[in-house]
């Protein structure tokens, strides 16, 4: 998990908005590299999900490359929102 390996000590892991923070963004980072599967579910309701998760892929790239909530999220539990993007990066580079 790149949040973990990224980040040391974090300001408090004991702490319930540290905590939270880095739940957000572990959630991100595992919605980003989701990989679709070779052949599509034949039912609607597989279908529904698989296009779900996508959408959910998309978002959560997006959130971590432009939004400020990342980069205060970032700051907030003593990461680097940059280096933290970079290997997110190199990680969906790999999928």
């Amino acid at each position: 998990m790149i949040v973990k390996s990224a980040m040391e000590q974090p300001r408090s892991y004991t702490d319930p908005c540290a905590r939270l923070l880095t739940a957000v963004i572990v959630k991100a980072q595992d919605d980003a590299v989701y990989r679709e599967p070779r052949l599509l579910p034949r039912k609607k309701a597989a279908y529904k999900a698989v296009h779900q998760a996508l959408r959910d892929k998309t978002d959560a790239r997006k959130w971590v490359m432009e939004s400020p909530e990342f980069v205060n999220y970032c700051k907030l539990i003593d990461l680097e929102p940059n280096v933290t993007r970079e290997k997110l990066v190199l990680k969906w580079k790999k999928r």
